[in-house]
Order: structure tokens, then sequence, then C-alpha cells
């Protein structure tokens, strides 16, 4: 079993019913919290109402789900299975768990707010991806041809790496690459630089400033 396989068949095991009762998501700000459990959600406890209780008192209300720092994503234990947090995000607010990929259209992997969050194939998950670290010629599908001394440039295409040709000047091998994707429908974004942990704490700390605006302007009105 792969691990796709594997990850869809953990959130086939826990229904949406069940994930509305444990979590709450804020759309606008993409966070996760626990909801208070009762005496139900430790059944198979000796002390039920003490789990709840101390459940409770140390978890409800409170963010849920820490940083995984090996795949950059935000993950959440349940029922001691970890999920990643932005499928439980658009589970939440969908009433369904994704059938496929899901994307987050800035590259900012810790940015689950609902707006950023899209349904995709992997091929178009493909067509939005960060520049490689490993990349040195700047522009993603570009590369140094040592035996020719020319630029080599290269597109991938339904999961198919298509050869472009060799170039005298690296504008001239990315031009050719920047023109069969505009054409095959590649994310203006693709080939961006990683985001920097500053950039990622801006994202957030501005959607959490924008959310307390729009709450303050509808407490004056």
């Amino acid at each position: 079993m792969t691990g796709e396989e594997r990850m869809r068949a953990a959130e086939a095991a826990v229904p949406v019913s069940m994930l509305r009762e444990l979590l709450d998501y804020d759309p606008e700000t993409g966070g996760l919290t626990w909801r208070p459990r009762h005496e139900g959600h430790f059944a198979g406890a000796k002390n039920p109402a003490g789990h709840a209780a101390a459940f409770n008192s140390t978890f409800a209300g409170r963010p849920a789900g820490c940083f995984n720092t090996h795949t950059g994503y935000q993950q959440v234990s349940i029922f001691d299975r970890l999920f990643r947090s932005h499928r439980v995000a658009y589970a939440l607010a969908h009433g369904c768990w994704p059938g496929r990929q899901i994307d987050h259209k800035n590259g900012v992997r810790t940015d689950n707010r609902l707006a950023n969050l899209r349904v995709v194939d992997n091929a178009t998950n493909g067509r939005n991806k960060a520049k490689f670290s490993s990349n040195s010629s700047g522009f993603t599908g570009v590369s140094w041809n040592k035996k020719s001394q020319k630029w080599q440039a290269h597109v991938t295409i339904d999961g198919k790496q298509e050869y472009l040709g060799l170039f005298e000047s690296l504008s001239e091998a990315a031009a050719n690459v920047r023109i069969v994707r505009e054409v095959t429908g590649y994310d203006d974004d693709h080939g961006r630089e990683n985001p920097t942990p500053d950039a990622v704490l801006e994202v957030n700390r501005s959607a959490l400033a924008a959310k307390r605006a729009r709450k303050a302007e509808s407490t004056a009105a």
C-alpha cells in the first residue's frame, strides 16, 4: 500500500461528522482548534468522565496540530493517527474528504485558509511548485549542459519530461520554457522561490489581522 493509499484509508475510517465533533476550523485564518469532548469519546477508558475532564482542561479551545519539519505541512493526531491539517480543514469546510490532492495556491504549506486550498490532480499540482533548492540556473526547467557548453531547457508535461533543446543564452532557454508553460497551463508562480520562515509568519499574521479588523468593523456596526 502506498503512502497516499494509507492516507485515504485513514481518512475513510474517520467520518466528517466525527471530525466536526472533535475540531473547529476557521476558514479565514486556516486554524484548527480542539472542541470539548464528552464521556462518549472515551468509552473504552476505565474512567471516561475523568478522561473527558482532563482533555477539556488541557486542550479544549486551543490550537490543534503541530508542524512536521520533514514534510513542511501542519498535521493533527486523531485517534492516534496523523492527518494533514489542510485535508482536515477541507473536509470540515466542505463536508467530505477531498478525493484528490490539495494544492496550496500560494505555495505556503502552512497557510490553510480556505481561499488558499484547492483540489487538484497530480499533474495540476506539479504545475504549481517552488524552485528546487538544487537549481543553479535561477530558472526552473533550465540547466547548464557541460558537454555542449549551452543552456538546456525542459518542461514536464503529464508526468513526462519534454526536452526543448539547447540554447546559447540563459534568457533564451528560459523564454522557451515560459512559452511552453503558458500553453500547457502552468501557474504563473511555478518555479518561485520557497517561502522563507519570515514570509510564512507574515502570511499567518496578515490572516489574523484581517480577521480581527473584520470583527472590529462588525462590532462597530
